[in-house]
């Protein structure tokens, strides 16, 4: 199995429960867990406070859940409010895909169909929390013993400061190769 980013979710999930067809591992830790959505979305602002005063202030009313009130507004019926949403969504996915934060990083422009896709999908799991139980990955990660793998995780990896890998809980302790 093979996963970055939510497919680091996906793959440990798939492992978990068929790990009789997974013969190895390698991902870059994500798991769903709150903390590492709240990071995502919270913690990084200190890291990039600009853009994140930005990104907040692309929603009205963001109360406690910030992706939940962008995903309302991803899908409202008018254009216009679900364009600047996603417009603004993925501007903050650009400004935390890169290190250090903020920094100018060249790639092709997001198609806006693409954009409204992504910002969708992203905003819908993170809502729904992955649709995983907190720590669940972690909690189930025996299963994985006899499985050889390897985590991926390199210093600019600030997306994920709050993985297993940062926290030093990795599911199946010294069973898996930090890098």
């Amino acid at each position: 199995m093979f996963g970055v980013s939510w497919g680091s979710a996906l793959s440990l999930t798939y492992a978990l429960r068929h790990s009789e067809r997974v013969s190895e591992i390698v991902t870059a830790v994500a798991t769903g867990r709150l903390c590492e959505i709240e990071w995502l979305i919270r913690g990084f602002g200190g890291l990039a406070p600009e853009a994140y005063e930005r990104f907040v202030a692309g929603v009205p009313d963001p109360g406690d859940d910030i992706s939940a009130a962008y995903h309302r507004l991803l899908m409202d019926p008018d254009p216009a409010v679900h364009r600047k949403a996603a417009d603004d969504w993925c501007a903050w996915e650009d400004t935390i895909a890169t290190v250090p934060p903020g920094r100018d990083v060249e790639h092709e422009p997001w198609e806006p169909r693409f954009k409204l896709a992504f910002a969708r999908l992203v905003t819908h799991y993170f809502g729904n929390r992955c649709w995983l139980a907190d720590d669940q990955l972690a909690r189930q990660g025996h299963v994985l013993k006899d499985i050889p793998g390897v985590i991926v995780h390199g210093l600019g990896n600030s997306a994920s400061a709050h993985s297993p890998a940062n926290r030093g809980c990795c599911t199946t302790p010294g069973r898996f190769q930090s890098w």
